[in-house]
């Protein structure tokens, strides 16, 4: 009786060292192998072991057929309408993303499962001054290009359409904003990158030739012109600034009338019938002369009672 106990128990390490040796044996790249026996009751013996589905012999006398092999993975399956396909219960298994939507169709999750639904490209349309090919390439449209040949200092600026053509851009100059020459000196000129150029009027020092009245004068309302206020000055180009007030006692009377006015015609004011006096003006402007001296006239009409001129005052600065 012993003696038949210790062979069955070396079978049963017969039969495992060969289940094990086959298990082994049984991993191979790509796939594992599997086996099928029969297990004895009792002594948990396994035996009839073969390669796949089927013991070497059908189980008898009370053997349990038992299905065994070298992986750890029981099922690998894809979830029934998810984005995935593929899977299997045994072996070398995979898995791809789902194929069978229809043309223009991606699979996407609407908030319970993922299901095939319509791509939503974004599209595009070229606004202004852009252009949009076939192919979804943009561009500048030529009109709105700007030039490549603009210097240093230049900028591009848009000239708008002639004669129904397109509008063109240019390179331009500007003086930037906030520049001011040093006492004494004029701008003659905007250098390559905007700034002021700057020099002395005439290459030398400036030149500057005032007058002012003192005290008030009367107007008579005789229609007659008169010189009120000279300023002398040798030939050349001048800035001119005049300024000066028109007063009178009371309101001209119907059909009268007050004017007071520089030579160079930059200032003046011109008082009708039934305006109140008491009127100023103050004008600037560039004149030329060959000698002449620049003055400051006034003339009153019939009932412009006392009519009179008074602070008024003339400055030149020559600039050439």
């Amino acid at each position: 009786m012993r003696k038949r106990r210790m062979l069955a128990l070396a079978g049963a390490a017969a039969v495992l060292a060969v289940v094990a040796g086959s298990a082994i044996a049984g991993h191979v790249t790509g796939g594992v192998k599997s086996y099928t026996g029969c297990l004895t009751p009792g002594e948990g013996v396994l035996i009839k072991i073969k390669e796949g589905n089927a013991p070497s012999s059908t189980c008898s006398g009370g053997q349990v057929q038992v299905h065994f092999s070298g992986g750890d993975i029981t099922a690998i399956s894809a979830q029934t309408g998810g984005g995935l396909t593929g899977g299997g219960e045994n072996g070398a298994v995979s898995l791809s993303i789902r194929r069978d939507c229809g043309n223009g169709q991606v699979v996407k999750w609407n908030g319970s499962a993922w299901a095939c639904a319509d791509d939503s490209n974004s599209t595009y349309s070229a606004g202004t001054g852009l252009d949009l090919s076939s192919g979804g390439e943009f561009s500048v449209k030529e009109g709105y290009r700007l030039p490549q040949t603009c210097a240093s200092g230049e900028a591009a600026v848009r000239n708008p359409a002639v004669g129904g053509g397109a509008s063109t851009w240019t390179c331009e100059q500007f003086a930037t904003a906030d520049q001011a020459c040093t006492s004494g000196q004029f701008a003659n000129g905007i250098t390559g990158v905007g700034a002021l150029s700057c020099a002395a009027a005439g290459g030398g020092a400036v030149q500057l030739f005032e007058a002012k009245q003192s005290g008030s004068a009367g107007i008579p309302d005789d229609g007659v012109t008169r010189t009120y206020l000279t300023l002398n000055v040798p030939a050349g180009a001048y800035i001119l600034f005049s300024s000066g007030l028109l007063t009178s006692e009371d309101n001209f009377d119907d059909g009268s009338s007050a004017h007071c006015f520089d030579s160079a015609r930059v200032g003046f004011v011109d008082v009708t019938s039934a305006e109140s006096l008491g009127l100023d003006w103050d004008g600037v402007g560039f004149f030329r002369t060959t000698g002449q001296p620049f003055t400051i006239d006034c003339r009153a009409t019939d009932g412009a009672d006392g009519a009179g001129i008074q602070a008024a005052s003339l400055v030149a600065v020559k600039v050439g």
